[in-house]
């Protein structure tokens, strides 16, 4: 039902030996996530406005982690975020379905992963016209705090009419 992307995008500069890289750089944030046309990478995405689609459309979610925590291990920078998925009826705390682990983000990085971003690809079959929420749980599984959780707001609208083919159309 679901695909994913994650693209991890390393701080360029030189990191110097004397000053060590934090293992904790803040509390595990999420910006406000975002509907999208399309993705193409960090900070790189079209908007789609109105977060409006058909159930024969996939939800395509833009939404950036900061604060998680990364390690130095034998020169190489590491973090790992874990990615769950739910989606449910808008004002409604009961999923129609969930997707554990929709994500699974683990990186092993010459400079500290600073600058990341999640892109979910969300199938919409199944579901009726209406509102609905899709909510972005993420944990950094690095640390022992509980998951952060935003939420992005989308509607399923009527399936588009497909055209009828016009009879000049069908002439040799």
């Amino acid at each position: 039902m679901l695909a994913f992307l994650i693209l991890v995008l390393s701080q360029t500069g030189t990191v110097l030996a004397q000053d060590p890289a934090p293992t904790k750089t803040a509390t595990l944030r999420l910006s406000a996530p975002i509907a999208c046309r399309k993705i193409s990478g960090f900070e790189d995405y079209v908007v789609l406005d109105p977060p409006e689609l058909t159930k024969d459309e996939k939800l395509l979610v833009y939404c950036k982690p900061s604060g998680h925590t990364y390690v130095e291990k034998d020169g190489k920078f590491q973090a790992h975020l874990v990615q769950d998925l739910a989606v449910r009826r808008k004002g409604k705390k009961k999923p129609l379905w969930t997707r554990k682990k929709a994500i699974d983000f683990q990186t092993d990085s010459d400079y500290p992963p600073l600058k990341l971003y999640l892109g979910s690809t969300v199938s919409l079959k199944g579901l009726e016209p209406g509102e609905y929420e899709v909510d972005l749980i993420v944990t950094d599984e690095l640390l022992e705090e509980p998951p952060v959780t935003a939420t992005l707001e989308f509607k399923v609208i009527a399936s588009r009419p497909v055209p009828s083919p016009r009879p000049e159309d069908s002439k040799p």
